[in-house]
């Protein structure tokens, strides 16, 4: 897994490390980012994320 700051362009199905509540967008921690939900960010000016991302060998269940 990799945890850090992401890059907004680069965020799309990346997993929210944190909430985000701000400029009408209210997502809760461990939301995995659409393009839609990247937008709204975007829209709200946000240039980067705290975020997490599976290496492609593991599984989000575990």
């Amino acid at each position: 897994m990799k945890f850090g700051d992401t890059p907004i362009d680069e965020a799309t199905g990346a997993i929210l490390a944190h909430s985000w509540r701000a400029s009408g967008v209210n997502f809760s921690k461990g939301r995995v980012l659409s393009g839609e939900d990247v937008e709204k960010l975007k829209a709200a000016g946000v240039s980067s994320i705290v975020a997490a991302r599976l290496d492609p060998d593991e599984d989000r269940k575990s």
